[in-house]
């Protein structure tokens, strides 16, 4: 077993032409929901100001050869595409260079960031931003829980259909209850 992990540690050190690499890595701080500097910015302002400082960041990038942006958003209004798409339009980004965003629950984020990779690696393109973008004072509570919803589906009686309406902070309590963690 060993030598399998050393051989796996080996091949993972090892440089190849196709590597995928990571140009920076840049974020706004993080603060409390309606609390601290960031309180009143929006989300699509957040991530303006980052893709502005990954340019100024890396002054050799050439925003047109940036083929696709992925941001990772759960809570966005508008699903955070529009809004997103014109913050990258802002900051200097042509309007040839592709924007998405990835909704998911959790670590949308990173799954933005790796689907970026991903396209990177078989070669769909050669150059990508990936990250995320939220506002937990704008977005958060009871302002994420939808307020229309089918009759039918928010009575489920299905307990985990029910719960995907119920906020990240009840739900971060209650895996902190169920394991014990104070």
């Amino acid at each position: 077993m060993a030598g399998f992990i050393q051989k796996g540690a080996k091949n993972i050190l090892q440089k190849n032409p196709n590597d995928v690499v990571f140009l920076s890595a840049l974020r706004t701080p993080v603060t409390r929901a309606k609390k601290g500097g960031f309180k009143d910015a929006y989300d699509h302002e957040l991530l303006a100001a980052v893709l502005k400082a990954t340019l100024v960041k890396n002054p050799n990038l050439d925003p047109a050869a940036v083929q696709d942006v992925m941001i990772g958003t759960v809570l966005a209004e508008l699903g955070g595409s529009k809004a997103g798409r014109m913050a990258q339009n802002h900051v200097g980004f042509p309007a040839s260079t592709a924007f998405q965003t990835v909704n998911r629950a959790c670590s949308s984020g990173l799954a933005a960031i790796t689907g970026i990779a991903h396209s990177i690696a078989v070669g769909s393109i050669d150059v990508g931003i990936g990250g995320g973008m939220e506002s937990m004072t704008r977005n958060y509570g009871s302002r994420a829980i939808p307020t229309v919803l089918w009759p039918e589906l928010k009575d489920s009686p299905d307990k985990d259909a029910r719960d995907c309406i119920m906020s990240m902070g009840l739900t971060a309590e209650n895996v902190a209850e169920r394991y014990g963690v104070n």
